[in-house]
């Protein structure tokens, strides 16, 4: 049974500026650095350090993060990495060409709520928070997941989970090792959900696409449908996306322009 959060009761001694050092924002480069294609001139972003402490609670709210009313229950890990993928999605929205603070809502079925006009994805794993946005107007689809580089242990363990027979053999002819292979399916097909989830409006699992192509030397990745989706998602239908890994992270990025 989940435990009642509570706000801090006071957060007036945490000044703007101690917040702000916390949380890392005058090293933002650092955390958006590992955003491939983060330089693009059609993709922003944004993105913090957290920890799961109540004063990390305290320096968000100092920053004018709020906790929707279904949050203020939950615990306070969600909380705080709610905040921090909010914090983190109103600098980009910053670095696109907002002026005043926006507040990004929750969906009925969970996801973000983004500005009118406005695409975007939120990520955070292992006390990192980044999050990427787009007009519309020149990117159709976009996901982006970031994952702390999977154990062997473990990945021998879930590895059925998520890549099929076929993925594993590539994986073996790639020469990948295995358990950082299985962090880039899983955070491939994660940036793949986000970005084509808006779309359909329907859950799909790690089944339904398989990690066809591979270049480290490019760090970019294909994946290919195996199941229809919708009328505009077709079994056969292929996405291209980047990653980067640095420092034991693994961060992929799918993003669909339009064409010119």
């Amino acid at each position: 049974m989940l435990k009642e959060r509570h706000k801090p009761e006071d957060n007036a001694s945490l000044t703007r500026a101690a917040a702000l050092a916390m949380i890392g924002a005058d090293q933002s480069v650092k955390f958006t650095g590992l955003i491939p294609n983060s330089t693009t001139s059609t993709l922003f972003s944004g993105g913090c350090h957290y920890k799961v402490q109540d004063v990390y609670l305290s320096a968000f709210l100092q920053l004018g993060i709020i906790l929707p009313d279904g949050l203020n229950k939950a615990v306070l890990k969600r909380q705080i990495e709610f905040m921090a993928g909010r914090y983190s999605a109103q600098q980009a929205l910053y670095a696109l060409s907002f002026k005043q603070p926006v507040m990004i809502p929750i969906n009925n079925d969970r996801s973000p709520c983004w500005p009118a006009g406005i695409i975007g994805s939120i990520t955070h794993s292992e006390h990192i928070a980044l999050a990427v946005v787009a007009n519309q107007k020149y990117v159709t689809a976009l996901g982006v997941d970031l994952e702390k580089e999977i154990a062997l242990s473990v990945a021998r363990d879930i590895a059925k989970q998520i890549i099929s027979l076929t993925e594993q053999d590539n994986c073996a002819k790639w020469g990948c090792p295995f358990n950082w292979f299985l962090t880039l399916a899983f955070s491939a097909k994660e940036s793949l959900y986000k970005a084509i989830y808006p779309h359909i409006n329907q859950f799909f699992g790690f089944d339904a696409a398989e990690l066809i192509a591979l270049n480290t030397v490019e760090e970019s990745f294909l994946l290919q449908l195996t199941q229809s989706l919708s009328e505009n998602y077709q079994a056969g239908d292929c996405f291209q996306g980047t990653y980067t890994y640095q420092n034991g992270f693994i961060c992929t990025l799918i993003m669909c322009v339009k064409n010119s």
